[in-house]
């Protein structure tokens, strides 16, 4: 190979070589998945953070792509080495667009970023909070403060300015756990979950939700006569939830505001339940519209281990994710009550659905919703991007009711249909039969009766068996052996189409039968 020197000459038609040694890469090659995300209130970017890799990642929302990958112990190139981002898992980017927020549930620290117009971050500075391990994160409406919740309680950081991002130590003003008092007078701690909206601080804590006004936590003109060390004073005589109610199990919430009224929406895992309540709050305490909607029961679906819950920038819709189905639960809004009703279910690998499997959290702005997710054995996570209908058709509902039958068979046509069974028939039906025609059909099997029989037609089928149906006899077959064209010509060893089978959850002694074509 030719060496070339700073003063080498090449001839017409001459060829000469450069050697270049690659630099040691300390940046990883892939992202195995993403968990908690906002998005800047431009809407254009979003930031997620990847636990695993100690890592925040940049995102454009247009497309998806990745802007930058910023990692902990790591220099951009432009800014210090990043510090005090180990396995983060919040994130909270300011109203201003000038500044994100990351903390972990393992410290008590926050890495503060500016933000460029472009939405590139450079470090700045982390910050030791007095909230412990941190759990959430937001900043206040009016950009002065960021506000933590942790194991300790609430910790609210009083930025540099409203219009700058660097929160600074100096003014750090604690609320600790034995400063929160709820309204039986008990001390609040081990905060999971924050969202603010105007004045109002909604908290998750110790099985409660409770809500505090911002206005009488801090008040810029006491605090700078008294000095944070004096703040005490003012946190036990102004510091008391302004109302509070028991949410068992509560993890996440969300909050919509409209017409003078907060609405909040709490998911909740409460051993093995999941569920979602809706409160509403307009000054004078929470009220609710009744029972929880729980996963399982009454058409409710796929929020199982609920991850995540967000609300439609219209307020038309409210979406939560399962992590234990890869699903998202979607419910329709009521504008007036805030009640919601079960309208769809998304699940990964089923009807055209990609992408969610771990789903860890979800976040909407204008018409699009993205969700994260931490993938699973063999499976990427990632982010992905659904778009939210503008109109949805009203639901059909078509109830066949029947006594003394010992056979059930369900036999669809040649379209791409999904078939769920939800619930079992009534134990006098020995047999359930499914049978799908032609098309790119989905069958998921959520119960079972004693002996369930499942025939695939022609197309790329896929059936899905997730149950916790004890003793009971399930046959998958890909190929349908009473399948016929619409001709009456025998299909049944027609071998077209390719199949997919996901055993994902079965009961108890259980007898499980697949056949291909």
């Amino acid at each position: 190979t030719t060496q070339v020197s700073a003063t080498s000459t090449l001839v017409l038609n001459q060829v000469s070589y450069v050697k270049a040694q690659s630099p040691n890469q300390t940046m990883p090659t892939s992202v195995a998945g993403l968990g908690a995300t906002a998005i800047s209130s431009d809407g254009n970017q979003l930031y997620a953070v990847d636990t695993a890799q100690n890592a925040l990642v940049v995102i454009n929302a247009s497309d998806l792509s990745q802007r930058q990958f910023l990692v902990n112990g790591v220099n951009n190139g432009v800014s210090p080495v990043i510090s005090g981002m180990n396995a983060p898992t919040s994130v909270a980017v300011s109203a201003d667009g000038l500044s994100v927020y990351v903390a972990s549930n393992t410290s008590n620290q926050i890495v503060a970023f500016t933000r460029d117009a472009s939405g590139n971050l450079t470090y700045q500075q982390t910050i030791t909070s007095s909230a412990g391990n941190i759990k959430s994160l937001a900043v206040s409406s009016d950009k002065a403060y960021v506000i933590a919740g942790g194991s300790n309680g609430i910790d609210m950081l009083r930025r540099s300015t409203s219009t700058e991002p660097v929160v600074t130590h100096t003014t750090l003003v604690t609320l600790a756990p034995g400063m929160l008092r709820d309204a039986a007078d008990n001390s609040i701690g081990n905060i999971s979950a924050i969202a603010q909206s105007g004045n109002n601080l909604y908290a998750l804590g110790n099985g409660t939700l409770d809500q505090f006004d911002i206005s009488s936590l801090l008040n810029a003109t006491e605090e700078q006569t008294l000095g944070s060390s004096n703040f005490t004073t003012i946190v036990t005589n102004q510091l008391a939830v302004s109302h509070s109610t028991a949410v068992a199990g509560a993890n996440h919430l969300a909050v919509y505001s409209s017409g003078g009224t907060d609405y909040v929406y709490v998911t909740a895992l409460n051993g093995a339940v999941s569920t979602i309540s809706t409160f509403t709050s307009n000054g004078s305490g929470f009220t609710t519209d009744g029972t929880p909607l729980q996963d399982g029961l009454n058409g409710v679906r796929g929020m199982a281990s609920p991850s995540g819950v967000t609300v439609s920038s219209d307020g038309r819709f409210v979406m939560v994710t399962g992590q234990s189905v890869n699903g998202v639960a979607i419910f329709t809004r009521n504008a007036t009550t805030g009640a919601l009703q079960f309208a769809q279910v998304l699940r990964n690998n089923v009807g055209g659905t990609t992408g969610i499997a771990n789903p860890d959290a979800i976040v909407a702005t204008g018409n699009t919703v993205y969700i994260t997710s931490g993938g699973a054995t063999g499976v990427l996570g990632g982010i992905a991007s659904f778009a939210i209908a503008a109109t949805v058709p009203a639901p059909i509902a078509d109830d066949t009711s029947f006594s003394g039958i010992e056979n059930l068979a369900v036999t669809t046509g040649s379209g791409d249909d999904t078939i769920t069974l939800v619930a079992a028939p009534d134990p006098t039906v020995a047999v359930t039969t499914i049978s799908t025609g032609a098309g790119d059909d989905n069958v998921v099997l959520q119960a079972l009766s004693a002996a369930t029989n499942v025939y695939l037609g022609l197309g790329d089928d896929q059936a899905d068996l997730r149950t916790t149906t004890a003793n009971a006899t399930v046959t998958i077959d890909g190929n349908n052996p009473s399948a016929l064209d619409q001709n009456g010509n025998d299909l049944s060893t027609d071998t077209d189409g390719n199949d997919s089978i996901r055993l994902d959850q079965a009961g108890a002694n259980d007898t499980i039968t697949v056949n291909g074509d």
